[in-house]
C-alpha cells in the first residue's frame, strides 16, 4: 500500500516522474522544486504542519487556493509568477492522481483550477495625421 503521507510522492515525482519518464529540462525541474520549496513552507507556516507529516488527503483545492493567494498577496508574484506556480501544482496532482486514485476527485477539483488571464495592454495605433507625416517624410524625388 502507498504511504497516505506527501513525502515518498514528491520524492517519486522529483526523482523519477519529471527527469526519467518526462525528461524535463533542468530548468523545468528547478521551477517545480521552488514551487514546492515554497509550498510546504507555506504549510509549516501557515497551517503548522511539518513538511514530513503532511497528509494526501489535507491537499485540496483549498489549501492550495489559500497558498495561491498568498503568493500574490504576501510575496507580491505577478500572475504569471502565480500561473508557473499554478502550472507545477497541475503536475504533480496529474501525477499523483495515478498513483492514490482514491483521491482523484479531490486531485481533480485542484486540476480543475483555473489559469487567471493576464491583463493585456490595448493596441496602441497611429492616427491618419501621424501616418500623413511618416510618409511626408521620404524624398520623393531620389531613388534611396
Amino acid at each position: 500500500m502507498k504511504s497516505p503521507t506527501l513525502a515518498p510522492h514528491l520524492s517519486a515525482f522529483f526523482n523519477e516522474h519529471l527527469p526519467v519518464q518526462r525528461n524535463v529540462s533542468e530548468n523545468t525541474l528547478k521551477a517545480y522544486r521552488d514551487t514546492f520549496v515554497l509550498f510546504l513552507r507555506f504549510c509549516r507556516d501557515v497551517k503548522h504542519w511539518k513538511p514530513e507529516e503532511i497528509r494526501l488527503e489535507a491537499l485540496d483545492a483549498a489549501l492550495t487556493f489559500e497558498f495561491l493567494e498568498s503568493l500574490e498577496k504576501e510575496r507580491h508574484c505577478s500572475l504569471a509568477t502565480r500561473n508557473q506556480r499554478l502550472a507545477a501544482l497541475h503536475g504533480f496532482f496529474r501525477y499523483i492522481q495515478a498513483e492514490v486514485p482514491e483521491l482523484l476527485g479531490q486531485y481533480q477539483r485542484i486540476l480543475a483550477i483555473p489559469f487567471p488571464r493576464h491583463p493585456r495592454p490595448p493596441i496602441q495605433y497611429l492616427s491618419q495625421e501621424d501616418i500623413a507625416s511618416i510618409l511626408a517624410q521620404p524624398d520623393a524625388g531620389t531613388r534611396w
